[in-house]
């Protein structure tokens, strides 16, 4: 009888160290998704707010160094981050189940 006492013990121990241990994962792959997903939708933000900082950074310099070669690098650097943020986000979302 105490073997299966013990046993049982045990068993009811795991249950109830293990319960709120797996409920508290079931949280991630669901943070995971949603992150992913307001990456792919915030990504084209990066290319206004990056085009607007390299205007405003080479604001003053003359014509041709001024607002043209902000708008260019803006454009440039901008394209790149919302390329990365959106391939962020896809990742994300392909690997959400497997945390």
């Amino acid at each position: 009888m105490k073997p299966a006492l013990l046993g049982l013990s045990i068993i009811f121990c795991l249950c109830v160290i293990a319960a709120p241990v797996q409920a508290a994962n079931l949280a991630l792959p669901a943070k995971k998704l949603k992150e992913g997903v307001t990456d792919i939708i915030t990504a084209p933000v990066n290319l206004a707010t990056s085009t607007a900082e390299q205007i405003d950074r080479t604001e003053g310099d003359g014509i041709w160094h001024g607002p043209f070669l902000g708008l260019a690098a803006g454009i440039m650097e901008g394209t790149a981050s919302m390329i990365g943020q959106a391939f962020e986000g896809t990742i994300k979302i392909l690997t959400f189940p497997l945390n």
